[in-house]
């Protein structure tokens, strides 16, 4: 076998990374859209990171990330822009708190990292 066929063989280094890039990439959609629907929810949804920070009684910090995040054209960077679990928790939980979300909805659960490890 030709080592470049060797190379995309299943199991090969290429053909996990590729892989894990996939299932990050999916993650990053579901992100992506799920913290999408929650402000399109709101009265207003906001254009700027200072109408998110107003609208829920958010930092500007943690605002930005969020605004930031939304904007990436790629899901990858989604993922690279996002928030840790916590702030993006806190998100959730203060539109809850303002009444803009449904105590029902189910906020996007993100794998444990030892699950996206081929």
């Amino acid at each position: 076998m030709k080592s470049a066929e060797r190379s995309l063989e299943y199991g090969s280094n290429e053909h996990r990374a590729r892989l894990l890039e996939g299932r990050i990439g999916d993650v990053g959609v579901e992100l992506r859209e799920a913290l999408q629907q929650l402000l399109d929810a709101l009265p207003r949804p906001p254009r700027a990171p200072g109408e998110l920070a107003a609208e829920l009684s958010l930092d500007k910090v943690l605002a930005t990330r969020v605004m930031k995040m939304l904007r990436a054209s790629e899901p990858l960077a989604v993922i690279h822009l996002a928030p840790g679990p916590a702030p993006l928790r806190r998100v959730v939980q203060s539109a809850r708190r303002a009444g803009r979300v449904s105590p029902n909805t189910r906020p996007v659960r993100l794998p444990p990292s030892t699950h996206l490890i081929a």
